[in-house]
């Protein structure tokens, strides 16, 4: 891990690789996490407060995975696509889009979130759903004689906000104002050289902490504006 170079970028392959190297000796479930999350188990133990430790010590997020991972009794892939139907998509993904569509009175329909699709779906083996490195295999066979070639076999095209920019030239002064507030200070809850750190790192461009930093704003935002 040492020998490969610092990820700088928002999207860069280091961090695939990065995380890559990370996963490899684990096991199905503890791959899982890591793909995932913002903060490491390691980061967390250098960001948070003595006192945040003591608050959150029960607070175990691979217990909650490790809860709907064991709650069927399947294959990985399965049992895997089963744990972000009941976290990463309605905790994520939906409630993002509820959220910007909802605040434009723009009503959303996703069809493949019927729930009787989704029941379908979720009885179909894991060997047609996966195809060697092809992902939505059965999606892809199902409609390629109905939707143009150049389509199908795109890359998978994400929503990714640009944060990382953001943070180093429009939201740059805004962020730094943010978490280097008395306000925020006074919560105790992250060690300020370890923030402080991390925006230094991410505006100079010698590290990349965009999704971290977005996290610690918005944490700071919902401080503001529901608890003070």
């Amino acid at each position: 891990m040492k020998i490969l170079p610092v990820a700088k970028n928002q999207k860069n392959w280091y961090n695939k690789l990065h995380r890559l190297i990370q996963i490899l000796p684990l096991n199905d479930i503890e791959r899982y996490l890591p793909m995932i999350e913002d903060f490491s188990i390691s980061q967390k133990n250098n960001l948070y407060s003595d006192n945040f430790k003591y608050l959150v010590e029960n607070q175990n997020t691979q217990n909650v995975l490790n809860k709907y991972f064991n709650e069927i009794n399947d294959d990985v892939i399965n049992k895997l696509l089963y744990l972000d139907l009941n976290t990463y998509l309605p905790d994520d993904l939906m409630t993002k889009v509820d959220i910007a569509s909802m605040a434009i009175s723009l009503e959303v329909r996703a069809p493949l979130m019927d729930h009787k699709l989704v029941e379908f779906i979720s009885k179909i083996p894991s060997k047609y759903k996966l195809k060697g490195l092809t992902t939505k295999y059965i999606f892809k066979e199902t409609f390629k004689d109905l939707l143009p070639k150049e389509l199908i076999t795109r890359k998978k095209m994400g929503f990714v906000v640009p944060v990382s920019n953001w943070f180093r030239n429009d939201l740059k002064l805004y962020i730094k104002k943010l978490l280097t507030s008395n306000r925020f200070k006074e919560r105790n809850l992250f060690k300020q050289t370890e923030v402080e750190k991390m925006l230094y790192e991410h505006i100079n461009g010698k590290a990349e902490h965009s999704y971290r930093l977005w996290s610690l704003m918005c944490l700071e935002l919902w401080f503001n504006n529901y608890i003070d």
